[in-house]
Order: C-alpha cells, then sequence, then structure tokens
C-alpha cells in the first residue's frame, strides 16, 4: 500500500515543483 501511494504522489509532486519553478521565475 505505501509503495502504490509512493508511485500515485510522485507525478503530482513533480508537476507541482515544476509549476512552482515557472512561477518563481522573473517575468523579464
Amino acid at each position: 500500500m505505501e509503495l502504490y501511494y509512493n508511485v500515485e504522489i510522485t507525478p503530482w509532486f513533480h508537476l507541482t515543483a515544476d509549476l512552482r519553478i515557472l512561477e518563481s521565475r522573473p517575468s523579464a
């Protein structure tokens, strides 16, 4: 169960991290 949960949350975590990196970049 723990492994299944990890596999499910990893893609979402990477997506959120990528979005945060894009938002933290300057608009210029």
